[in-house]
């Protein structure tokens, strides 16, 4: 009874550090303390260390993510029942990550190194809970909405300038070896060498790291941003096709004669098939003259399946053709559904219905480019790197999530693509949070939810395009941790033919 009180005492603090550092609270030195009380427990049995793995990840996406059930029920006109049920499938699901990382990287550090060098032995479970972490956040785990540990450091910007080598997933590969070197020391009496190594292990890291964020000339430009604030509530009056394009043309020409520079509308702003509409297309072009500056928009595409796409559409005032970008990383659930989950639709049989776009495109005007990112796309901190381009614009549509704190969680989560490529990001949303993101991290202007706006923002936009190192940190990280593992190994064997 007392082992398993204390078991889900250490769960739920783990949760509370994750969920009390990241958005809105933003408390990121808890960050820093958070896998410790797992941690400890490392040398448990497996089923063990797996519960409470497991357990400790079902209380953070409880803690994080209970906005699922008021999106279902709020917005999918789903019961009670369904909403509350799939909420808590969905914590299940995205809590396994933790289960999986504490019970796979105490096996594998057993099986590499079975010697009886204490500090030793503690360096190799730190590097096995390190490159774990990272395996199952970038590349292994299928998580519904990615979430990346590097990102709570956002709470302090300059912090995040470290992000230009290591990229969030190196941050988060350091700040686990932090904390388990940091746990081995003061089981061992306040080891004072393991001490020292667990504050080089972050402290080194972020000073490299930031060394590597450039400074660059940077030229303001005025950018326009329109928050119109339709809420797509479930079992209510649809807005209609006129008055979407109205809440969204009214507010526009506000920016008349106000010199701006780009005017960014939301995700799916024209939410019906604009190439198949000239009289649209005409008025935006039309807009676009009169305001003389671009028109990014969000719209919606079919293809000749009859499948729909998310698409970001570039109207300039030049009459050029029109440039478009097609959402690639479609929401699981509500955009794609795996064959696996197609009874789903029963509830809803709009769900799955969107195709991925195949091509990566930029958008030009006047001597810059500008990476086109639809919604939770700017989260994926691997497909961002493909793009070259002097700043991101990310369109989204959070009005699914309500009066909640997810909205300011999204945007956590993305700002670390402004210090990781260089360049910053401007954001425009349906009903908040839109704002722009400085080359350090910084946000600006953040809107209220729930509020129609028409805001111009100042942006500083990079003259050149910022040389990204991203790949050398890989590299660092990759040589640091074999090399690590192949020295153990090496000291074992040593010792052994002695």
């Amino acid at each position: 009874m007392k082992h398993g009180l204390l078991s889900a005492g250490c769960c739920l603090l783990t949760a509370l550090c994750l969920t009390l550092a990241a958005a809105p609270t933003l408390l990121f030195p808890l960050a820093l303390l958070a896998l410790a009380p797992l941690v400890a427990h490392d040398r448990r049995r497996g089923w063990v260390r797996f519960a409470m793995g497991w357990g400790a990840g079902l209380l953070t996406q409880a803690f994080s993510y209970y906005w699922i059930y008021y999106t279902v029920r709020d917005f999918g006109g789903q019961s009670v029942f369904i909403s509350g049920l799939g909420a808590f499938a969905f914590w299940l699901f995205q809590g396994l990550d933790l289960g999986l990382w504490l019970l796979l990287y105490p096996w594998f550090a057993q099986r590499l190194y079975r010697g009886d060098n204490p500090r030793l032995r503690a360096l190799i479970y730190a590097v096995c809970a390190a490159a774990w972490w990272l395996l199952l956040q970038r590349w292994v785990f299928p998580y519904v909405f990615p979430w990346s540990f590097g990102s709570l450091l956002n709470g302090w910007a300059p912090l995040m300038k470290a992000a230009a080598l290591w990229s969030v997933f190196g941050l988060g590969f350091w700040m686990v070896m932090c904390q388990v070197l940091f746990v081995k020391a003061v089981t061992k009496s306040w080891d004072r060498p393991l001490t020292g190594a667990a504050l080089a292990a972050l402290v080194l890291p972020l000073l490299l790291g930031a060394g590597f964020h450039q400074r660059v000339e940077t030229d303001t430009w005025r950018v326009g941003v329109v928050q119109p604030n339709l809420i797509p509530w479930a079992k209510r009056g649809r807005v209609s096709v006129e008055e979407r394009v109205r809440a969204h043309l009214q507010p526009t020409l506000s920016f008349k004669h106000r010199n701006v520079d780009l005017v960014v509308w939301p995700e799916t702003a024209m939410s019906f098939v604009l190439a198949r509409s000239e009289r649209y297309q005409a008025q935006l072009r039309f807009l676009a003259k009169q305001l003389k500056a671009p028109i990014v928009t969000g719209a919606v595409g079919r293809l000749e399946n009859r499948k729909v796409t998310n698409e970001i559409w570039m109207i300039t005032p030049d009459d050029a053709p029109p440039q478009m970008y097609r959402k690639q990383n479609l929401v699981l659930f509500s955009e794609r559904l795996p064959w696996i989950l197609s009874w789903a639709k029963f509830f809803d049989p709009a769900l799955g219905g969107f195709s991925a776009g195949t091509e990566d495109r930029t958008f030009t005007w006047r001597e810059r480019s500008f990476i086109p990112m639809v919604c939770f796309e700017a989260l994926l901190s691997d497909y961002v790197r493909r793009f070259e381009g002097h700043a991101i614009l990310n369109l989204t549509n959070d009005a699914w999530f309500g009066e909640t704190k997810a909205s300011a969680l999204h945007l956590m989560m993305i700002q670390a693509r402004t210090t990781e490529l260089g360049v910053p990001l401007i954001r425009s949303t349906n009903s908040g949070i839109s704002c722009w993101v400085d080359r350090d991290g910084r946000i600006h202007d953040p809107s209220p939810l729930y509020e129609a706006r028409a805001d111009i923002y100042e942006v500083q936009m990079p003259r050149t395009i910022s040389r990204k190192w991203l790949w050398l940190g890989d590299v660092l990280v990759a040589v640091f941790a074999v090399g690590t593992l192949l020295f153990a190994r090496f000291r074992e064997q040593r010792n052994n033919a002695g």
